[in-house]
């Protein structure tokens, strides 16, 4: 169902209901197009807009060739929202290398086990996957130890 724009009064959205109970009177068998100071807005063009630095809200519906068409206003997020986007993408971020971290000590626990002589290669290992967050780039670049020895 379509919104509808009060000509006279640019009062906008106005829904098919809305327009039902403004017009007591009338008899609707189908949405109109147009009812006395009443026009459909139709869609328009979609917004094009970079979702991380931008937003898109919906204008006034503007007049284009006899039709009201959706207006979409593209706004840059202010600094603040910028910064909380980017703390989320690094928790984000965060959390997936410590899961990868946790996956891999967890795939070595066996290792630690009181009845089970550890190599000091497995214990190195396991000493710099758990010092992968003090790293100077993480969470972006990961220098992940490899294993050379694991009995």
């Amino acid at each position: 169902m379509g919104c509808y724009i009060n000509t006279d009064t640019g009062e906008y959205p106005i829904t098919f209901s809305e327009l039902r109970k403004l017009l007591p009177n009338v008899s609707f068998s189908k949405e109109p197009k147009e009812i006395q100071a009443y026009r459909r807005v139709e869609d328009g063009p979609t917004a094009v807009f970079d979702g991380y630095t931008q937003y898109v809200t919906e204008g006034k519906p503007y007049l284009l060739d006899g039709v009201y068409v959706r207006n979409w206003v593209v706004s840059d997020h202010s600094k603040i929202t910028l910064n909380e986007n980017a703390e989320r993408n690094l928790n984000a971020k965060k959390g997936a290398v410590r899961k990868k971290r946790n996956r891999l000590l967890a795939a070595t626990d066996w290792a630690v086990l009181p009845d089970v002589n550890t190599s000091s290669d497995m214990l190195e290992y396991r000493q710099a996957l758990r010092d992968i967050p003090q790293q100077s780039s993480f969470p972006w670049e990961i220098s992940w130890p490899e294993l050379s020895n694991p009995v």
